[in-house]
């Protein structure tokens, strides 16, 4: 919405699942929501899209 080429989810989540990979930590939360931020950001996709539950679901989904 910003209109920037870069995403604060990369920044932010990205360093929390960057330093949880560093430590044996799964931060499978922020790992969703990065990957999520970035198909919506390329697909032009408004926020709002998903709901709590469809962001949980894709966690659960992943194992």
């Amino acid at each position: 919405m910003r209109g920037a080429a870069s995403l604060e989810t990369d920044f932010l989540n990205g360093e929390v699942v960057r330093m949880g990979r560093l430590h044996g930590v799964p931060t499978p939360h922020n790992a969703v929501l990065q990957e999520t931020v970035a198909r919506m950001h390329a697909s032009g996709s408004r926020p709002g899209r998903f709901t709590v539950a469809d962001l949980e679901g894709f966690v659960a989904s992943r194992g």
